[in-house]
């Protein structure tokens, strides 16, 4: 990602992606050409456009952000979960962004919330369920 020489890191939907390698070309679907035309905000989804804006926000101030997972749109309109991690490069004009594909592992985690709250074979809540919302919902009460 490029910023302007203004030091603007929130404005993403006018500096594009300079440069990538074949690993991001490959997860995204994308060609360099395409990328060069699309900014990073076009690349996330409308839900988070404003954490986005946030993480940029974190890494102008400390120079960088270790975890931050958002959903990326990918080729044909497809979506992608990726956990990223920013680093403000020196010149205080680029950022350089490490960019790993956790969709599997996403689904992996829905798939075991589901497996532990409910039954595999009827699909109703479970006991831990049921113990997990009485206490949620003794916790409200008392407030």
């Amino acid at each position: 990602m490029i910023l302007n020489k203004k030091n603007q890191l929130f404005n993403f939907t006018r500096y594009n992606l300079f440069w990538r390698n074949d690993a991001y070309l490959a997860m995204t679907g994308f060609s360099k050409e395409e990328l060069l035309e699309t900014s990073c905000l076009e690349l996330s989804i409308e839900e988070d456009h404003e954490r986005v804006a946030q993480a940029m926000k974190i890494v102008k101030e400390t120079g960088y952000l270790e975890s931050f997972e958002k959903t990326c749109i990918v080729k044909d309109a497809n979506q992608i979960v990726t956990q990223m991690a920013f680093v403000l490069m020196p010149d205080k004009q680029r950022i350089l962004i490490s960019t790993t594909d956790i969709t599997n592992i996403k689904d992996h985690e829905h798939e075991l919330e589901l497996v532990a709250h409910f039954d595999p074979l009827t699909k109703l809540p479970n006991r831990a369920l049921f113990s997990d919302r009485i206490k949620q919902s003794i916790a409200n009460a008392i407030r």
